[in-house]
């Protein structure tokens, strides 16, 4: 129990300090509204009402990203619960994994873009722990980096040949590849399923709430966030090979 309780605490110390950096980079980007976003202040204002609006959007980052914290650390806590008897490093890789993808949805639903340097940052840590501490797992995971990546750009092409536009970003075939560097090859077909089961209910029902129409662009990393999740979960856990 306190060697549960001291994981769970470093993830939520971990979690926090991204959910920090996450708001303060989506806050600052120019489709977020902030001072990038729009022009400069009309002739006829002022200091004071800039001065004035500072400590209302200071109040909303803060209460934004107390509840960013919140959210994530319902997946950590899952994780602590689910991988208590696992080695060091598969938590630590999972707490990594569960960051990575929290940034990756949350920067997607906001802004309908995936920070491809978030991705590929993911990518450069998740190979060298590998190559560094489990040299035998590297090959298997790289085989599902490049897979991952693989099927989804092959899928977009595929889907933007047929229907004369584009279904899947770049966006979404690098974050399966991220999925992929976790999961290994095995892991991609059940993951994928997974997203695809979350995307036809959870976005599906959602354009049904909302009456719009069904070919609504939607982001697609939040589903492949959700399901490349449950699979490195029940893979550390013994429930699906990996």
């Amino acid at each position: 129990m306190t060697l549960l309780l001291l994981r769970l605490g470093m993830a939520l110390l971990g979690g926090a300090a991204t959910v920090w950096a996450l708001w303060r980079w989506v806050a600052s980007s120019p489709s977020s509204g902030g001072p990038e976003a729009g022009g400069g202040p009309s002739a006829g204002s002022g200091a004071p009402s800039a001065a004035g609006a500072r400590p209302s959007a200071a109040r909303g980052s803060a209460g934004a990203g107390a509840l960013h914290a919140a959210a994530l650390a319902l997946p950590i806590a899952g994780l602590a619960f689910i991988l208590r008897d696992a080695p060091p490093g598969v938590w630590s890789q999972g707490v990594l994994l569960t960051c990575l993808l929290y940034a990756l949805a949350v920067t997607d639903l906001r802004t309908l873009h995936v920070p491809l340097p978030v991705v590929f940052g993911g990518m450069v840590a998740r190979v060298a722990y590998l190559a560094l501490l489990e040299r035998p797992s590297l090959l298997p995971m790289l085989l599902g980096l490049f897979a991952g990546a693989g099927m989804l750009t092959v899928a977009g092409l595929a889907y933007e040949t047929v229907r004369g536009r584009a279904g899947l970003g770049q966006g979404d075939a690098a974050v399966l590849g991220l999925i992929g560097g976790f999961v290994g090859w095995q892991g991609l077909v059940p993951a994928l399923l997974g997203a695809a089961v979350a995307g036809l209910i959870g976005g599906g029902g959602l354009l049904l709430i909302l009456r719009k129409p069904l070919d609504t662009p939607l982001p697609f990393a939040p589903f492949l966030a959700a399901g490349g999740w449950a699979v490195y979960a029940a893979q550390a856990a013994g429930w699906l090979p990996g």
